[in-house]
């Protein structure tokens, strides 16, 4: 941006982005408050850079034909969905995509590079080696069913139902205290993509959960009291997948994921990369279930980037 020094417009997924965004550039530039534009549901000013969502841009793309001289596409992953790819129309001297995790598991994979531009900088390796990211020890851990009932529910069940069933096996409760109790006082997110079973997980082991129902300052104190007080464990939905700087994470317990999806993997372990302390992943899934099946093809990226993956009953 600086190099450009010319009209910058900042496309995120989540309005949270918006603000972890502005909070970054105020801190690591010379940009002062006033030269900064929000453009989402609250606030609608656009200024020397624009932050918006990607679901505002597409919306209303005729509000941002700009003479931009830079667009940064984050999370450029979702570019390729029908909302979002229409902000690809808008025309800036020069543009970049980001993304931890640029795979999909439909047939648009490839969509990416065509939209924004050929891949650079994939070389994980060499952040490792030069120490921008911790190489995380990633563990799969297999349960076996709670009771027959459970068991006989999945069977009996088709479709999604059966991988919601595997996903709250109540069987993880156990691996999940035991996993609390070794790392206890180590900063820990725990990811459960169900509602009722992150509401149910909070009320058992009084750890805050933070999903998209969650009002928004709610959210955001929680997340700078994990960054910078005492609170040490928090469940998050799938909000906490993408772009969440909690830097002082360490460990990651995932409780139930989206079926094989390689990108929420990735993301997910990539929130306990950052270089501070231990860099622990733990995914729990139900033995013999469709979940065995998806967890294993969702560390597949993670694999093919060098991190160690090891398969516990």
């Amino acid at each position: 941006m600086c190099k450009v020094d010319a009209p910058t417009l900042i496309l995120v997924p989540q309005r949270i982005l918006v603000t972890q965004w502005k909070r970054e550039l105020l801190d690591k530039t010379t940009l002062t408050e006033d030269q900064i534009g929000e453009y989402h549901g609250e606030t609608k000013e656009m200024n020397d850079v624009t932050i918006a969502t990607y679901h505002i841009a597409g919306e209303k793309t005729s509000l941002f034909r700009k003479d931009w001289g830079l667009i940064i596409f984050d999370e450029v992953h979702h570019i390729p969905s029908d909302l979002f790819r229409k902000t690809a129309s808008l025309q800036s001297t020069r543009r970049i995509g980001l993304s931890a995790s640029p795979v999909r598991e439909d047939t648009k994979e490839r969509e990416i590079f065509a939209l924004i531009g050929r891949e650079i900088g994939g070389d994980w390796a060499r952040f490792f080696s030069e120490g921008h990211v911790v190489k995380p020890d990633v563990e799969i851990r297999m349960v076996e069913w709670a009771s027959d009932f459970y068991r006989h529910k999945y069977e009996e069940a088709s479709g999604i139902k059966k991988a919601i069933i595997a996903s709250k096996n109540p069987a993880k409760k156990k691996i999940l205290e035991d996993l609390l109790e070794e790392y206890d006082g180590k900063k820990t997110l725990i990811f459960c993509d169900w509602l009722d079973q992150g509401e149910d997980l909070s009320e058992e082991y009084d750890i805050p959960f933070i999903s998209g129902e969650t009002d928004f300052e709610d959210r955001e104190e929680y997340f700078e009291e994990f960054r910078e007080g005492d609170l040490d464990k928090m469940i998050v939905s799938r909000i906490g997948d993408e772009g969440l700087d909690l830097p002082n994470a360490e460990v990651g317990i995932v409780m139930s994921g989206q079926g094989g999806s390689r990108r929420q993997a990735t993301q997910r372990a990539g929130r306990v990369m950052r270089p501070v302390g231990d860099a622990q992943v733990f995914m729990v899934a139900t033995k013999g279930s469709n979940e065995e099946d998806f967890v294993k093809q969702q560390v597949e990226l993670l694999k093919e980037k060098g991190v160690p993956v090891k398969v516990k009953d």
